[in-house]
């Protein structure tokens, strides 16, 4: 296999990341774990996300089966009381404690690999990838409205977006219409729209913030994969990990890795190198801007599925994917991030043609008030 079929398994096999250690019997609950988990059903009725009790195992529907809709990109609040999914082409929320699901937007483009959504840190507001080259900025709290739609620059197709912790500057990356045309990382404001736009052509998503080093990045893919970064004010990429390095005269080509996320709670990167058939192991290690050697993660598991990022406690989910072949079916654990303590919280069933995928842990501060103008929903 050459390097560009390698790269091209290494990519195809970033999509099924996430993998934990086998245990048996009830999944016990602690003062830190979550005590709940979200994730997506899949069975003959279609597919619909559920919540997941970790210390009991049952599991609670959110919303009806759709045999048409695909659902996808859960993501919790803040706080724990609501739920964002997309379903089909539709951005719904669930409410905690409530029947039923209400929509807040639709008529969305194809789903991509990540959520083309971004909630804002304090809960009130989501901005909303809308084709082929706008943001719209939608109050979570009511039903199916836009407060705010932000025309991109020209050829400005969004990818990826991060807020700004305090919650009044968007920070998006724009594919360009022409693949010669370098990427451009534009900074917006709900109110006042763009605030400015730099090209970036070494960036290739968005990852996250760190309170040290601002907006961190993965970079574009080279010869030795990619490389975590952060971009500094002037829009400039720098690495925060250099590239392997290999003897001198030696035959080998380098190692390929790739960024899969950032991991707030611990500061860190999980970066994944694929063997030449996606579905051997994947090699899972953890880098921490400063320190050195990567540390290896999940050694327990060889096939895994997704992972959470971004969830701000020490908690973690992800799918075991041994029971199947999909990138989202398997069984659902969860983790400290960076340790080895993997936790069973539900099993696939196959007998049932059931399974669980997208796993997203209930955040730590679940408060018990809805959204601002949130009522209650009816079952769709």
């Amino acid at each position: 296999m050459n390097r560009l079929q390698l790269t091209q398994a290494v990519l195809l096999c970033s999509l099924l990341l996430a993998a934990p250690g086998r245990a048996g019997g009830p999944a016990p609950t602690t003062p830190e774990a979550p005590a709940q988990v979200a994730a997506i059903e899949y069975g003959p009725q279609g597919a619909r996300p559920v919540v997941i009790q970790v210390s009991t195992r049952r599991v609670q529907w959110t919303g009806d089966w759709r045999q048409d809709a695909a659902v996808a990109h859960l993501s919790w609040s803040p706080d724990g009381t609501f739920l964002l999914y997309r379903q089909a082409d539709t951005l719904m929320r669930h409410t905690l404690g409530e029947q039923g699901s209400i929509k807040l937007a639709e008529g969305l483009a194809m789903p991509r690999t990540r959520p083309d959504y971004e909630l804002r840190p304090d809960g009130q507001q989501v901005a909303l990838r809308r084709a082929p080259s706008q943001v719209a900025f939608i109050p979570v709290g009511t039903a199916a409205g836009i407060s705010q739609q932000v025309d991109m620059p020209s050829g400005c197709l969004p990818s990826s977006m991060q807020w700004q912790p305090d919650g009044k500057v968007l920070h998006v990356l724009c594919a360009q219409e022409s693949s010669k045309t370098a990427p451009l990382l534009v900074k917006l404001d709900p109110a006042a729209g763009v605030v400015t736009f730099r090209p970036a052509p070494d960036v290739a998503e968005l990852l996250g913030w760190s309170e040290q080093r601002g907006l961190l990045v993965s970079g574009k893919a080279d010869a030795y994969g990619q490389r975590p970064g952060n971009v500094k004010e002037d829009g400039s990429y720098h690495p925060l990990r250099p590239a392997p390095a290999l003897p001198e005269n030696s035959e080998e080509s380098p190692p390929i890795d790739f960024v899969q996320g950032y991991l707030p709670s611990i500061d860190g990167f999980v970066m994944a190198r694929a063997t030449e058939d996606p579905h051997d192991p994947v090699v899972l290690t953890l880098v921490t801007p400063g320190e050195s050697p990567a540390k290896r993660w999940l050694k327990s598991f060889k096939r895994v599925g997704t992972i959470s990022y971004g969830v701000p406690g020490p908690w973690v989910a992800f799918v075991d994917r041994k029971p199947a072949d999909r990138a989202d079916v398997g069984d659902i654990y969860i983790v400290r991030a960076g340790k080895e303590d993997a936790r069973l919280v539900i099993r696939a069933n196959a007998k049932r043609d059931t399974f669980y995928g997208g796993p997203e842990p209930r955040p730590h501060k679940a408060g018990t008030s809805a959204p601002k103008g949130a009522g209650s929903s009816k079952k769709p």
